[in-house]
């Protein structure tokens, strides 16, 4: 990956956390600085004031969407108000298929990168690529005049 290291928080559904290992140690293989629940918070640590110093030294909150992540009642106020808040930082990955019916308002509108349905090697670049903000192309395109093999 290129680019400079950035810090990141993941925040998922209980139902989605090996997307959310996945994407956290692909993040830290390409030198970021992660924050994952149940990779760095202890028994006895205080959930409400561990994701809100999480979420604060976050440059980008990655939020895995799926509708276990928007379900009535997953979310506390605190959660709520915290990702909100910074919801201008926020890099959408859908882990499931999703219409925007399944996503809450607030976040209906925003792009969003599919890793579902993806093998491994296309998700680690769909990752990247959203992650870098990649979307021009590194190559010139085909000419799309002339018929292909």
């Amino acid at each position: 990956m290129t680019g400079t290291s950035r810090r990141f928080f993941i925040s998922y559904a209980g139902a989605d956390r090996l997307w959310a290992e996945w994407v956290a140690w692909h993040l830290e293989q390409d030198g970021h600085l992660v924050e994952l629940d149940v990779w760095d918070w202890r028994t006895g640590d205080d959930f409400v004031r561990r994701m809100d110093e999480g979420l604060e030294k976050a440059d980008t909150v990655v939020a895995l969407f799926s509708k276990s992540y928007f379900e009535d009642g997953r979310w506390t106020q605190e959660e709520r108000s915290a990702l909100v808040a910074r919801r201008d930082r926020v890099l959408p990955l859908a882990v499931e298929p999703l219409t925007n019916h399944d996503v809450d308002p607030m976040f209906a509108a925003k792009v969003r990168t599919n890793l579902h349905g993806l093998d491994e090697a296309a998700a680690v670049e769909a990752l990247r690529a959203a992650v870098s903000g990649e979307g021009r192309p590194t190559e010139r395109p085909a000419f799309p005049g002339r018929k292909r093999p």
